[in-house]
């Protein structure tokens, strides 16, 4: 395969930057995973690999790439739907009436390196014409007849994505020959040039071509692959190519400029996580707390944190101050969450500003305690609207008198600093700050007969979840640990103590203490011990210390990130059994309260 020479869209310096350390940041060993030819410029993803690889269509005797939610090919799925008579295994037994080859090959003709037919027909079509026409002989004897010599080859299809030749004086193999044919007719496409680059290649199983796309989406797709790959996270073939395709219709100069609202859930998911890793590389701390939206990855913490609501230049800034400040205090897997509340409520007294004064509040030294009285009459008419609830009009008063004077205590005031000017009068004081409002719903504990039902049918849970989900259940039953510490419990969580009773080894996350020991029952012990030879039986190659007692569905044993899909699997399990039990449960229950579960052990019979 030889690359053809097309014209590019024109970069820019950064552009040019960018690319360059991206390619620099992917590694030679990664490179030669994929089999990577920079001239050639497609992607070989190998079969056996964890995490890149792909399955063969489970029929008899295919040989293509099958997607895993039913282990077959696309064309053996059209065929599977139209013959449904036949069982499944006497559909996998049969085998295909016309198979297709998955490349193409050369002349068998030797040292021929024109394209050969078709795996029925292995000549070239000058070959085949000199073989049938001609001299009129058995593929055997032709091949060794001294008047079959090889030929030049036509040279490479002109079609930007593709790596084969051409079959003839026409400028395209014989696949792209065609579907130009069908472009002109059918579609009325007229612009060649715009065809040739924008046209996908021809779709070879566990191949992806890079080819017809700008450098920088290239290397940001292989640059992509080998964090994904790093971080555990399975790169599926049959979503790769439609992506790479799709840039390359659209002629975009990085995956950035792909409108998400234009692309399916499975394209969207993929180039974002793609454009995540690429726009991380090269970040750090110091870089990152200039931006109006933070990646808090790049300070070790999940999520985003964007202050773009806040739209007076000097209070945006104290407040990345701020928070750059409160970051590195803060631990657990609702960092962002917590921030983000805090910086709603600056985003709040910042809207007021904007809306109450002529000067939209853009300098800080003409701002009195007038303006803070605006601030609070606003929460109160926002409260008596129904726009906020009167308990997020308090923590929002709160959460303004706290920053602004923890801005203040960080210097903010001082000369050439954010708040330079701004009075002292400017704050909240304790009078500002509303009562709690009296809460007078009935408690949130779930109701006996939900509790019930749901440990009654622990099974139907399994079927509709998976083992994992059951058993985080169970311990949540009889351990009352929060989902975060349930999803990193280690392999070996299960000890005894000095009289022989079982307890469990976890690390209470929010609290910061590690090791801690928590007697269990026998019964919650022997679910442990199952579940440690389910995983030791999923993963026998991995050494003890690095699994977890609930892996993720990532195939090397590591936790899921978070307790969110632990909680939401309980959440959807608690509103089936309030159904079942007759209560009308909210929809929108997502998680439960450890006490709701705990309280099962005590309900008796």
């Amino acid at each position: 395969m030889r690359a053809v020479t097309l014209a590019v869209e024109p970069t820019t310096e950064q552009d040019d930057a960018i690319t360059t350390g991206l390619w620099s940041a992917i590694e030679p060993e990664f490179l030669t995973l994929l089999h990577w030819d920079p001239a050639v410029k497609v992607l070989t993803l190998p079969q056996e690999h964890p995490l890149l690889g792909w399955k063969v269509c489970a029929v008899q005797e295919c040989r293509k790439a099958a997607r895993s939610i039913d282990d077959l090919c696309s064309t053996c799925r059209k065929r599977r739907t139209a013959i449904s008579e036949l069982s499944w295994e006497e559909f996998l037994s049969t085998t295909k009436p016309h198979r297709r080859s998955i490349d193409l090959g050369h002349c068998t003709v030797s040292q021929c390196p024109r394209p050969r037919q078709s795996s029925r027909q292995p000549l070239c079509s000058a070959h085949l014409y000199q073989q049938r026409e001609i001299l009129r002989l058995p593929l055997n004897t032709f091949l060794a007849h001294s008047e079959v010599v090889p030929l030049p080859r036509f040279g490479p299809c002109l079609v930007a994505a593709c790596t084969r030749d051409r079959v003839g004086k026409d400028p395209y193999c014989l696949a792209h020959r065609k579907r130009w044919r069908d472009a002109r007719l059918r579609d009325a496409v007229t612009d060649e040039d715009h065809w040739r680059r924008t046209t996908p290649g021809i779709t070879e199983d566990n191949k992806v071509s890079l080819r017809g796309l700008p450098s920088r989406v290239a290397a940001e797709v292989v640059y992509g692959l080998q964090e994904r790959t790093k971080d555990g996270i399975k790169n599926i073939l049959w979503r790769l190519r439609p992506l790479c395709d799709l840039a390359r219709a659209r002629r975009v100069g990085s995956l950035s400029d792909l409108e998400t609202v234009t692309l399916s859930r499975a394209n969207r998911v993929l180039r974002d996580s793609l454009v995540t890793y690429a726009r991380r590389r090269g970040r750090n701390p110091e870089t990152e707390r200039h931006e109006d939206t933070w990646d808090l990855a790049i300070f070790g913490v999940n999520g985003t944190l964007p202050f773009t609501e806040i739209s007076q230049p000097w209070l945006r800034e104290a407040t990345k101050r701020w928070a750059f400040d409160d970051l590195p205090r803060r631990r657990g897997h609702s960092i962002a969450g917590a921030l983000q509340t805090r910086v709603n409520s600056i985003a709040q007294l910042s809207a007021s500003l904007r809306l109450q004064r002529e000067d939209h509040g853009d300098i800080p030294a003409f701002l009195t305690h007038t303006d803070i009285t605006s601030f609070c009459n606003r929460l109160a008419y926002l409260t008596q609207n129904g726009t906020i609830s009167a308990h997020r009009r308090t923590a929002c008063c709160r959460d303004v008198r706290h920053l602004l004077s923890r801005m203040r205590a960080l210097g903010l005031t001082r000369s050439g600093e954010p708040l330079a000017g701004l009075a002292d009068e400017f704050t909240l004081g304790p009078d500002d700050i509303p009562d709690e409002p009296e809460d007078a719903e009935a408690g949130k504990d779930l109701p006996i007969e939900v509790m019930r039902h749901l440990r009654a049918h622990l099974d139907a849970l399994e079927e509709t979840n998976c083992v994992e989900m059951r058993v985080a259940v169970e311990l949540t039953i009889d351990t009352g640990r929060r989902p975060d510490e349930l999803c990193h419990l280690h392999l070996d969580c299960l000890d005894r103590d000095q009289d022989g009773k079982p307890v469990l080894v976890y690390d209470n996350i929010k609290a910061h203490r590690q090791g801690r020991r928590l007697p269990i029952s026998e019964t919650t012990a022997a679910v442990i011990t199952a579940q440690q030879q389910r995983v030791r039986k999923r993963f026998p190659d991995e050494p003890v210390d690095k699994l977890m007692l609930l892996p993720s569905p990532s195939l090397d044993g590591r936790p899921e990130q978070s307790g969110q899909p632990l909680g939401q699997g309980i959440g959807g399990g608690v509103v089936d059994a309030g159904r079942a039990a007759g209560h009308v449960v909210d929809q929108q229950v997502t998680y439960v309260t450890v006490g709701d579960l705990v309280s099962v052990d005590h309900l008796g019979d």
